[in-house]
């Protein structure tokens, strides 16, 4: 009885110590002293890395049947445990976790790396993805976030083959030239693919006067690009013709005299500007000793020169206190700024304002030429004027012709009255008395289609005014 007892109690014993170890060593793995394996987390590390090979060595202990020692497993991996291990680098596991890499690739080699090249669009295997001959790191900008799309169009430049619009492709405009993210390269009022592509105009895109008659382009070809101008109908357009009225005397010398270069006969008195410029092209004909050029001077017949007070008063206009005049243009010279003079006030109401409104004409593009002796003289009357009286005003107002784009132009104005206001405070006029203001090309008074027309429009027109 008693040994039947302890034979169950022995039983009872070895289930329990076998039960244990059986969990303790081949499940939880906590048994083995080789080191492989010290829990199930380990276990599953090593089958996503080695396979199932290495986990069966592990597990057993045996190599090919054999008793594997810690030198064994370490030094002499199977055939299989090889293989297994090769598939894992080459095939990870689908339980392991994805890496990732911080490592730049840029396969095209253009300094943008083929992560933002596919987000952008372009294409990561070139440099040039749109095939305009500029590389796409230079058509994107420095900001990737806000890549240059310089028309607007909604397409960016790497990836358009037009970047400015002006239906010459990028990849042509690197050919001849021109400025690819400009419709207009010379800023003549031309856009470059009329001057490329129009048979009818075939002005240089680069040049802005291809003539070099003193006029440019855009204004020689008029409005209408379709229609140039040729005045004088030899087939010739006016931006390509050195003579655009055939009167045998160039543009540009009719431009320096001030006649008219559009006319054969600039002051109308039925002798032809090429018979009264005379044959000195640096000194045109003055019959009558006058002061005034006879390609310019309607009466020019007379034997004796004029007298000064006849030429001082040829010059004013005659007073009217009822209306304003059409003013008398006072002689021109290139590079000076002349004045035209009406007898009527800024403010007719007001009997307080004795000084005349006025027009200032400039130059050609210039925004800072000298004063004629006439125009300096006014301006001293103006300065007595506004410092007599606080309340007393001007505004001076700037115009151009339409040479040139528009928003130039309004620049442009405003210079012509800044700078007409800086001289006037340097003959003593207080400035915070002086408004100045620009209209661009906006209010012209003669036509801009000639040259005598542009002229008029380059100005500056001073209205006095009182405080209230």
């Amino acid at each position: 009885m008693i040994k039947r007892a302890l034979l169950l109690l022995l039983l009872t014993a070895v289930w329990a110590f076998g039960s244990w170890w059986y969990y303790t060593c081949m499940i939880k793995g906590f048994c083995r002293t080789d080191g492989a394996f010290t829990s199930a987390a380990d276990r599953a590390k090593t089958i996503a890395t080695t396979g199932a090979a290495a986990v069966a060595v592990t597990a057993t202990g045996l190599v090919n049947d054999e008793q594997a020692t810690p030198e064994t497993l370490e030094s002499e991996p199977t055939t299989e445990t090889t293989q297994a291990t090769e598939a894992a680098d080459q095939e990870p596991s689908s339980t392991a976790t994805p890496s990732t890499t911080s490592e730049f690739i840029d396969q095209d080699n253009d300094a943008i790396s083929d992560e933002d090249e596919r987000r952008l669009g372009t294409n990561p295997a070139s440099d040039d993805s749109d095939g305009d001959g500029l590389k796409d790191n230079e058509e994107l900008g420095a900001d990737l976030q806000n890549p240059t799309d310089t028309d607007k169009d909604g397409i960016i430049d790497a990836l358009d083959e037009d970047d400015d619009n002006d239906t010459l492709p990028t990849l042509q405009e690197g050919t001849i030239g021109t400025d690819p993210r400009n419709a207009d390269t010379d800023d003549d009022a031309l856009s470059d693919a009329d001057e490329v592509s129009n048979e009818k105009i075939g002005t240089n895109p680069l040049l802005a006067d291809t003539d070099n008659d003193g006029v440019s382009d855009g204004s020689e070809v008029g409005s209408e690009p379709s229609n140039p101008m040729d005045t004088d109908k030899d087939g010739i357009i006016d931006a390509l013709d050195e003579d655009d009225d055939n009167d045998g005397i160039p543009t540009a010398l009719e431009i320096k005299a001030n006649s008219d270069p559009m006319s054969q006969d600039s002051d109308g008195d039925g002798v032809s500007d090429g018979e009264e410029f005379g044959s000195n092209p640096d000194q045109p004909k003055d019959t009558d000793g006058d002061g005034i050029f006879d390609i310019v001077d309607s009466d020019n017949g007379s034997d004796e020169p004029a007298t000064a007070e006849e030429t001082e008063a040829s010059e004013t206009p005659a007073a009217s206190a009822e209306t304003e005049q059409t003013p008398t243009a006072e002689p021109a010279t290139e590079d000076q700024v002349t004045i035209n003079k009406s007898e009527s006030t800024g403010d007719d109401a007001s009997s307080k304002i004795t000084i005349q409104k006025s027009r200032l004409y400039f130059p050609s593009r210039s925004s800072n030429p000298g004063l004629s002796e006439a125009a300096t003289n006014y301006f001293k009357e103006v300065a007595t004027w506004l410092n007599a009286d606080d309340s007393h005003r001007v505004t001076l107002t700037g115009h151009t012709d339409s040479v040139g784009k528009a928003k130039n132009n309004l620049d442009l104005g405003l210079k012509r009255a800044v700078e007409i206001k800086d001289m006037m405070v340097k003959l003593g006029a207080n400035e915070s008395q002086i408004d100045v203001a620009s209209m661009g090309e906006t209010q012209p008074i003669a036509s801009n289609k000639t040259d005598s027309g542009r002229r008029q429009n380059r100005r500056v027109e001073l209205i006095p005014s009182l405080k209230q």
